[in-house]
């Protein structure tokens, strides 16, 4: 319990009067009580009135008592402004007594906020001066709040906190590493707004470098220098949003950190520094990076990665502002200058076509051909079928369909095949060469696809006409994927007979590969099936499915356990 008198409203409508007591209360609930200082048992407290007025309370084990020098008390009277300033002790008391009632935290605060304040000023400064971190930490608190902020002793203990060649590996002791980083980052951006804004930005300058520098030594795969860095990226941003400088000059600041070798440390420019900029600012910006880029010469073919480099990021930060309005134009202007193998030539080509020039398109189209690159030529092929196709060559663009067909065997390609053939008014039976081109294909010894490819690719025909008695004697005797054979199965449902086995068939496959998941797969399967397909000609063959099931998967006793699980 508190050691002083209990404050309790009737006392104070006893001192004061019931009008007084009121009028005091509104004042301690709006905040009027502007600051309380405590000696021993004599309170001293300013009070916001009609003026600041000076309330002087006795706060004893026995009695409370008090004045003020506003005209209602004249130094005598117990006022309004007394009973605002009582009612704050009271609170701070019931909130005294709270915490000596707590655990043994709310304990120790509880004796903390009995102490004089120079006895606590004493306890603190010998617990900062035990460890350095926390010197260092309070230190710059300290000159940061008296005014006494100094930029390079600010650096010194920024080189104290980023040290170098410390070769750690292990988590706890890069983890370690970065605390006090954190540390001085969080210092850094509390005292930033004190410091003229150029001086910030040297000062953070400085401590990426290092941090930079510093990982040359370090494993940070924990990612633990990401919090400072984020913190120092923040207030970089608001000090050149403070900076007094002309835009030129700012411009030429974030340029320069953008090409500078610690690009990577900073956040990203321009985009994060668009208030610093203004308008005119980012203007001039890509305006310079325009000057960059004209200064540069077009790269030849076959150029090497060294060569690029100087280029890309650079055509990066320009192709931002037409990537957001979508200027297929200016997209072109800035690619056509750094194309030098086969993907740049087909996304040229690319581009040309959705801005309807199809002289370019045959220009990059041609580049594409001469290009020694292997991969990625089916693309190309794509794009001569496109460019056909813009040149309204229906003839032509079915020709080099099938040619591309002919490589792919992919269902999209057939498909376009057919579509082709439509508009091209072609009468040729195209399912039947298709046809004929995928058994050629299953018939030859040595295929670049697996044994089951030419199969799977006969099936999505047959399954796509809804050529269902051809499919399901086509995977009788051959493998297919499982997904195609369960495709047929669902497609066969009315016919229990011949959709049963090949169900089976899948479950059989999924049970053998001898995994939770695969088994778990196999029952949803099953259980899908019992819901889909509930009529008496269906229940009479699931019954024998799952004896079979049972019977020769018994020694799979993950399985078994589920599959008796689901189905009793």
């Amino acid at each position: 319990m508190s050691e002083k008198f209990l404050i309790n409203h009737g006392h104070l409508i006893k001192l004061a009067g019931k009008a007084a007591f009121n009028r005091g209360m509104n004042y301690f609930k709006v905040g009027n009580v502007l600051s309380i200082k405590q000696r021993v048992n004599t309170i001293k407290a300013d009070v916001d009135g009609s003026e600041v007025y000076r309330v002087t309370l006795k706060w004893t084990q026995s009695q409370l008592d008090g004045a003020c020098d506003c005209p209602a008390s004249e130094g005598f009277d117990f006022c309004k402004h007394c009973v605002a300033v009582a009612l704050t002790l009271q609170q701070s008391q019931q909130e005294q007594d709270k915490l000596v009632k707590g655990d043994a935290e709310n304990r120790i605060k509880a004796y903390l906020l009995k102490q004089d304040r120079k006895k606590l000023a004493d306890w603190l400064l010998e617990l900062i001066e035990s460890e350095d971190i926390l010197l260092q930490e309070w230190s710059m608190r300290a000159d940061s709040d008296l005014g006494l902020l100094d930029t390079k002793a600010i650096k010194k203990r920024i080189t104290a906190a980023i040290p170098y060649r410390r070769n750690l590996y292990r988590y706890n002791q890069v983890r370690n590493y970065f605390s006090p980083v954190e540390m001085i980052a969080d210092q850094l951006q509390d005292m930033a707004e004190q410091l003229p804004a150029d001086d910030t930005l040297k000062l953070i300058d400085y401590a990426l470098q290092r941090i930079d520098r510093a990982l040359e030594s370090i494993d940070d795969s924990g990612g633990f220098r990401l919090y400072a860095m984020e913190i120092l990226g923040c207030t970089h941003i608001v000090a050149c949003k403070r900076l007094n400088w002309p835009k030129k000059k700012i411009v030429k600041y974030l340029t320069d950190l953008t090409f500078g070798n610690y690009q990577d440390m900073y956040p990203d420019i321009p985009a994060s520094y668009t208030d610093a900029l203004g308008k005119d600012g980012m203007q001039l910006f890509y305006e310079s990076l325009q000057d960059k880029w004209d200064a540069l010469p077009a790269l030849k073919q076959g150029a090497s990665y060294e060569k690029k480099q100087p280029y890309q990021h650079l055509q990066y930060l320009l192709l931002q502002q037409p990537e957001l309005s979508d200027d297929i134009h200016a997209k072109i202007h800035f690619e056509q200058k750094t194309a030098t193998d086969l993907y740049d030539y087909q996304k040229l080509a690319e581009l040309c076509l959705e801005t309807g020039d199809l002289k370019a398109v045959e220009h990059w189209l041609k580049k594409c051909s001469h290009a020694s690159e292997l991969d990625y030529h089916q693309r190309t092929e794509r794009l001569q079928i496109k460019l056909s196709i813009a040149k309204s060559s229906w003839g032509n663009a079915l020709k080099q369909q099938w040619q591309l067909y002919e490589k792919s065997l992919q269902l999209k390609d057939y498909l376009r095949l057919l579509e082709l053939a439509e508009k091209a008014g072609d009468k040729k039976d195209w399912q039947k060469k298709a046809i004929q081109w995928l058994k050629k294909q299953s018939e030859e010894k040595e295929t670049v696809y697996p044994l089951h490819a030419s199969t799977d690719r006969l099936l999505e025909i047959y399954l796509h006409h809804e050529q269902l008695e051809k499919a399901l004697d086509l995977v009788k005797n051959k493998p297919a994927h499982t997904a195609l054979l369960t495709r047929l199965a669902w497609c066969l449902s009315d016919q229990p007979e011949n959709a049963f086995p090949i169900f089976q068939r899948i479950i059989e496959y999924h049970v053998n590969l001898g995994n939770n998941d695969a088994y778990h797969h196999a029952i949803s399967l099953l259980q899908e099936m019992a819901e889909k397909m509930n009529t008496r000609k269906h229940k009479q063959q699931m019954m024998p499915l799952l004896e079979h099931l049972r019977k020769n998967f018994r020694a799979k006793r993950n399985f078994i356990k589920w599959l008796n699980e689901a189905f009793g």
